[in-house]
């Protein structure tokens, strides 16, 4: 009786926003086959890199739980890559498969499931839950319980020459485990008691089923023969370090598998050929028995092994933990392998260093190498290095990711898409360009599976997603950790859905109503979105009711007109406002949307955008978030349009009224400014007045509309300081720049008036005055100091003697009146009929006032003759050279 799976948050994820195949092979062993190239391809496909790939987010996925008895809990940490079969691997069993079964070997467990079938585009309130079948399990194999670190080794089916269907996988405890496809444990082999890292290779060789699997930690490799006996024979050889990659395939020219390589991680780390006719014979019963240790082998100048090889054909490709890339070739003849020989690839010199640490396996396309780094020179992020197969030189790299990289990349042919596990939770997506113009492989998305656990504690193995990704018959299954706050074993399987078609949903256009717009103005306008017909010969049945979100935003939020309710919602341009609405469309049916929109102030281009079946961000269970679409798509492209619409700013222009030019001190003028608009409405806005610069009058008006005007004014009394000077008057309309914030022009929104104060007159005259003295002979000279105009004047005075100032006073001038001011002089002891010049200087600097009509007569001189030395007598007599 099958038990049940829960499957928690559907609503995570809508993802993978491109048409992916359902990929027709199955996945049977680790790496997706025996040579381990990590290649997803199949038919089907409806889109190619270029054709709008998009890979933001993934379609459904689901964590899948196990219940017991309706309980929920955990299948427990997989370090195992999941298996994914086609129902039709079923056929026999006596089970009842309609859908692909996920096998998965978790908490050393095995489980075996079918997929989900479930309508993704239930209702949204609906996707929290969904059920799907245990189809076994789960198994107990020996090596530990649920709590204990798994097994890491990657179970293999194989279908051998007898019709035997089985799974074979290493255990924790050293054992190989074969288990059927009913879920019954067929066996369990001993290979030595160490844990199996390892994926085991099955193949056939003379007639019989033999198994080869690396023997972990106790350097050696184990061959199992005879299974069909009740004891099978195994047989070890030494590989001289721990081996934690998984054998691979050699072969014969004619593709025969004819024996195996295996790499150690110890030391140097080593790689040995072994052919199955130097290892391996056949006893007098029969049985394959051990021939010999023979091997050939390479030990110099790697630095250990510890991941999987990717073969094509005799061409293998694997690195060391140090970021060294290596090819290793050889020749088949009747002889067995001949002239094998590792080279190290020229793109080892510029990703190799002491601090990089690789530990996963390359994948292989048509023309590159694609080689993981795991932590590229110690920084805690990884890449992914593409090198060239010809010249083994460096074609192309991803960016660092955020965290280092935990999984092998996996590569989806037909799509163009390279994938990559990261250690905090994410699938990262990369578009596969082989142009030589590009030196990257763009990130066209990535898509949140689960979350690296344990977040401050130091890294250990495989954490965030911890298996490796399969992708076949329209799935991806990759192991993970749900959340940093579950216990280490309570690890997950996440499914994601590939769907092979899907709708088309389309804006065609935007109507905005109207080729240009006013600042302001609201207008009406159309959106015409639609959903494309089914394709020949697909079926879209199962994409449900076609109700789709559309979202539409502009400068200010829309008003939708008609019967459609709106909600808001985030816009995708910032600085614009969104809404969305619901509409209802079945295949190659469309829909007009009603709208109103009202222009921007402040910009001179309107946008309106509308994009159907948009990305929405989502909340969910431990406080993480995620985008998804309602739908998943076989085109993205076509689902937004944007138009713009040029708007005609208004324009505020400033005219001037009256005023005067000239104002004597004391006097007041009226100063008047006229304010238009070029705007179909009226405008309110700000108004200021300045004198020189200095804000003396702020008011607000209204500007009517265009063929309008409105006058404003603004009176000054010009004052005793600006006497002489200009005084600059002027009035701007919109100031601020925010009412509008934007106008066709603002060098039009200013009118100034220059206003002369009254221009006076200084006068200085000769008062007081000895015209010749002799030595030592004193007198006073004075100067008479006029002012012509109507107010007084305070300035500065200075005396000079031979050009040497003497004396600096400030004096003022009553208005239409005089000051006088004088010295006492002395005749210096100089040369007779030598002249000593006296002068004094009103407004000496010309800044009080700074205009005057004329500074010629600003200055009065007084010359003074020396008469020399008085030789005679005193007697109390006057001098009568002296004249007042």
């Amino acid at each position: 009786m099958h038990k049940r799976l829960l499957a928690l948050f559907l609503v995570i994820a809508l993802v993978l926003t491109i048409t992916l195949p359902a990929y027709a092979k199955d996945i049977t062993a680790f790496g997706f086959d025996d040579n381990r190239q990590r290649r997803a391809s199949g038919e089907g496909y409806l889109l190619k890199a270029g054709e709008g790939v998009k890979l933001e987010e993934f379609n459904t996925f689901w964590p899948i739980w196990e219940t017991n008895n309706g309980d929920a809990y955990f299948v427990g940490k997989s370090y195992s890559q999941p298996l994914i079969l086609s129902p039709d691997k079923f056929a026999g069993t006596g089970l009842d498969v309609s859908r692909p079964v996920v096998i998965i070997f978790a908490a050393n467990r095995l489980y075996a499931f079918e997929v989900p079938g479930v309508d993704p585009t239930m209702p949204q309130e609906g996707r929290h839950w969904v059920v799907t079948d245990l189809l076994w399990g789960p198994i107990a194999l020996p090596g530990g319980d649920f709590n204990q670190e798994p097994s890491a080794s990657h179970p293999t089916y194989y279908q051998d020459s007898k019709g035997n269907k089985w799974i074979y996988v290493g255990t924790a405890d050293g054992r190989l485990a074969i288990v059927d496809l009913k879920g019954q444990v067929v066996r369990t082999i001993n290979l030595g008691g160490h844990r199996i890292t390892s994926a085991p290779l099955v193949t056939e060789y003379m007639g019989q089923t033999i198994v080869i699997a690396g023997g972990g930690s106790d350097e050696k490799v184990y061959v199992v023969t005879n299974l069909g006996k009740q004891n099978p024979n195994v047989y070890s050889w030494q590989i001289g370090g721990a081996v934690t990659s998984s054998p691979a395939p050699l072969y014969d020219n004619a593709g025969k598998v004819i024996g195996f390589a295996i790499a150690s991680d110890g030391g140097s780390g080593s790689v040995r050929l072994f052919e199955f006719s130097k290892i391996l014979k056949r006893d007098a019963n029969g049985w394959l028995v051990k021939a010999g240790n023979n091997a050939i082998n390479f030990t110099s100048g790697m630095s250990g092994i510890p991941a999987s090889f990717a073969v094509e054909g005799k061409s293998i490709y694997f690195s060391d933990k140090k970021g060294n890339f290596y090819k290793l070739t050889y020749q088949y003849s009747s002889n067995g392998i001949t002239n094998a020989k590792i080279t190290k690839l020229p793109a080892s010199a510029e990703f190799s260093h002491p601090n990089t640490f690789i530990n996963r396996s390359p994948a292989l396309d048509s023309k590159y190498v694609y080689f993981p780094i795991v932590d590229y020179k110690g920084q805690g992020r990884g890449m992914v290095v593409a090198v060239d197969k010809v010249t083994g030189r460096r074609a192309k790299t991803t960016k660092l990711f955020q965290s280092r990289a935990v999984t092998a990349p996996v590569i989806l042919e037909d799509a163009n898409l390279l994938l990559v596990g990261t250690e905090d939770g994410w699938i990262s997506m990369h578009q596969l360009d082989y142009s030589a113009n590009s030196a990257l492989m763009p990130q066209v998305g990535a898509r949140q599976m689960a979350v690296r656990e344990y977040k401050n504690l130091p890294r250990a193995y495989a954490e965030g997603l911890c298996s490796e990704i399969s992708v076949a018959n329209g799935w991806l299954a990759v192991g993970g950790t749900l959340s940093a706050n579950l216990a280490k074993e309570r690890g997950e399987v996440f499914l994601i859905k590939l769907y092979e078609t899907a709708p088309d949903f389309i804006i065609d256009k935007i109507d905005p109503g109207t080729s240009k717009a006013e600042p302001g103005k609201t207008y009406r306008g159309v959106i015409y979105a639609r959903r494309a017909p089914i394709l020949p010969g697909k079926d879209e049945s199962e994409w449900g009711t076609g109700i789709v979100p559309v979202n539409i935003e502009s400068h200010k939020k829309v008003t939708l007109k008609g019967n459609f309710d709106a909600k808001d919602t985030k816009s995708v341009l910032q600085g614009l406002q969104a809404i969305e609405t619901l509409v209802k469309l079945q295949p190659g049916e469309s829909v007009q949307i009603p709208f109103e929109w009202t222009a921007p102030m402040d910009k001179d281009t309107a946008i309106i955008r509308a994009e159907i079946n948009p990305l929405e961000e989502i909340n969910y269970a431990f406080g993480e978030t995620t985008t998804f679409r309602m739908y998943f798509e076989r085109n993205y492209n076509n689902n937004a349009k944007m138009v713009t619409v040029p708007v005609e700013l208004i324009d505020l222009i400033a005219s001037k009224g009256s005023g005067k030019s000239q104002l004597k001190v004391g006097e007041s003028g009226t100063y008047s400014v006229i304010v238009t608009s070029t705007s179909s409405t009226p405008i309110t806005t700000d108004l200021v007045w300045r004198v020189n610069g200095k804000v003396v009058k702020s008011t607000q008006i209204t500007v009517p509309a265009a063929g309008g005007k409105v006058t404003d004014s603004y009176t000054y009394t010009m004052p005793a300081e600006n006497a002489g000077r200009t005084v600059t008057i002027e009035a701007e309309v919109n100031p601020n720049r925010n009412k509008p914030p934007k106008e066709k022009s603002f060098s039009n929104n200013k009118v100034s008036y220059a206003v002369e104060g009254e221009v006076i007159d200084l006068i200085a005259q000769q008062g007081e005055y000895n015209p010749a003295l002799m030595v030592g002979e004193s007198d006073y000279y004075s100067v008479v100091v006029k002012n012509a105009g109507d107010v007084p004047v305070t300035t500065d005075l200075v005396w000079r003697q031979n050009g040497k100032q003497i004396r600096e006073i400030s004096i003022t001038i009553p208005a239409k009146g005089y000051k006088e001011d004088r010295i006492k002089f002395t005749m210096p002891h100089i040369k007779e009929g030598s002249t000593v010049k006296l002068e004094a200087e009103v407004n000496p600097y010309r800044n009080k006032p700074p205009k005057e009509k004329t500074f010629a007569n600003n200055k009065a001189t007084f010359p003074v003759e020396c008469l020399g030395v008085d030789q005679r007598p005193q007697t109390g007599g006057g001098n009568p050279y002296l004249s007042k």
